[in-house]
């Protein structure tokens, strides 16, 4: 009797001691699992606006009276365009009607009369019909008219600026970005110009040029407006500098940034991850799951560290469970989710249920880190004895945890009265000898044997 008691009292230390050695696991997990997918950047594509200030900037028949346009109207049913300004005032009253496709062949009239001999003005032209091209969605069309553009006028900034955009559209990062800095050298000083640059830099994966335009904005009065530090926030985070993220985040939230879909607390969920602070992790994760974050799945997945970590296991459990749910609907491999869910009930001593999640958890991945060690665990807390001996042994043939189970698997033994088997255990644990706790222990009970 004395001995069993014995016995049960190492377990239960045993089983403490490998719980506390799961934060230093954890931990390690974490730096993985903390690469937090956002739902998309801001960016949405402005070619096609873009394109129509181009053609109304440079449309003089949008600038005439309704009397005047009324008689131009009359005057573009009887007779068709010969002259420069003919073709000049189709072309207009094509685009004040929309009908961009007819358009484009009357604005190619005016290329084909110009006889103003002057690059810069050409080139404008050029500009407007590569934007009709745009506006007709033919973007292999207008990239050579854009080409030709900025070939007879080097400092036609807006046609560095609609190629740009449209690069980025057709897929050509590269080209994007270097129109980008074209444009900037000719027309980027002014901030309100800068900031409308950052989407364009952070959808190219320039995020340190973007958080420069961003930072002309933030510094500029009349420009500030308290997203674009969320903006700022967003390229720090890709570009790994959490500190400075988190502080514009903050910043972000004391002047009441609004965070309508959640992102902004999100990130800074992660940046206090980053910082381990867990609990204030968790905080606003949950924050923008009710912000109405896209995928709310996968923050639930983050919280489930976050809480055990802070040592609130039923909220661990809570999240778990609702990630594991998102996760299975959308077809997604649940595995490390159940085994962290099992950890949380491990620690509150629900060993049924912990069982249950490891087991949903070797289903679907039975090579998870650890996985056999713990599911050997919960066995042993159940008096699972021969089960949990195959667990360890299980553990022991891939590795994992190797001291630990050898010295957990001697206690199953030890429970069964196989003496020379245990012994066999706390000899190679004690020859092991890197865990001085252990070690320890397993002399102890070879003094004992």
């Amino acid at each position: 009797m004395e001995k069993e008691r014995t016995s049960n009292s190492r377990i239960w230390i045993r089983l403490s001691a490998g719980l506390l050695a799961l934060v230093f696991v954890l931990s390690m997990y974490l730096t993985l699992r903390a690469q937090i997918r956002f739902s998309g950047l801001n960016f949405v594509g402005q070619v096609s606006e873009y394109a129509a200030r181009v053609t109304e900037d440079n449309t003089g028949y949008l600038s005439q009276s309704t009397l005047d346009r009324a008689w131009t109207i009359l005057r573009a049913t009887v007779r068709r365009p010969r002259t420069y300004s003919d073709y000049e005032m189709y072309s207009s009253l094509a685009i004040a009607r929309e009908d961009y496709a007819a358009a484009i062949p009357y604005l190619q009239g005016c290329i084909d009369t110009y006889d103003g001999g002057d690059d810069a003005e050409l080139a404008v032209l050029y500009l407007r019909l590569a934007s009709l091209h745009v506006l007709e969605k033919d973007y292999d069309g207008a990239l050579p008219l854009l080409d030709t553009a900025t070939g007879l006028d080097p400092t036609l900034a807006a046609a560095y600026f609609l190629r740009a955009e449209m690069r980025l559209t057709t897929g050509d990062s590269a080209g994007a970005v270097e129109d980008l800095g074209t444009y900037r050298t000719l027309d980027g000083s002014d901030p309100l110009i800068l900031v409308s640059l950052a989407d364009l830099y952070e959808s190219t994966g320039d995020y340190k040029a973007a958080a420069e335009c961003y930072t002309a904005g933030i510094t500029d009065e009349k420009v500030y407006s308290v997203d674009m530090l969320a903006g700022r926030a967003r390229c720090y985070v890709l570009l790994g500098e959490m500190d400075r993220a988190e502080t514009d985040l903050e910043t972000y939230f004391s002047r009441n940034g609004t965070d309508p879909d959640g992102e902004a607390a999100a990130m800074l969920a992660v940046c206090r991850m980053n910082r381990e602070d867990y609990s204030g992790a968790c905080e606003m994760f949950h924050r923008a799951i009710r912000d109405g974050y896209a995928n709310p799945y996968i923050l639930y997945g983050q919280s489930v560290l976050c809480a055990y970590m802070s040592g609130d296991y039923p909220l661990a459990v809570q999240d778990g469970e609702k990630a594991i749910q998102g996760a299975e609907e959308q077809g997604e491999d649940s595995a490390e989710l159940h085994f962290w869910v099992g950890l949380a009930h491990l620690v509150m001593q629900e060993y049924p249920q912990a069982g249950e999640h490891f087991s949903r958890a070797a289903e679907q991945n039975g090579s998870l880190k650890d996985l056999s060690y713990y599911r050997g665990v919960s066995a042993l807390a159940q008096e699972e004895t021969e089960e949990a001996i195959g667990h360890f042994t299980r553990s022991v043939e891939l590795g994992e945890s190797l001291t630990a189970s050898l010295y957990d698997r001697a206690i199953c033994y030890l429970a069964l009265e196989r003496y020379e088997e245990a012994k066999a255990d706390l000899l190679l644990v004690i020859e092991r000898n890197d865990d001085p706790s252990l070690t320890a222990q397993a002399q102890e009970l070879m003094t004992l044997l």
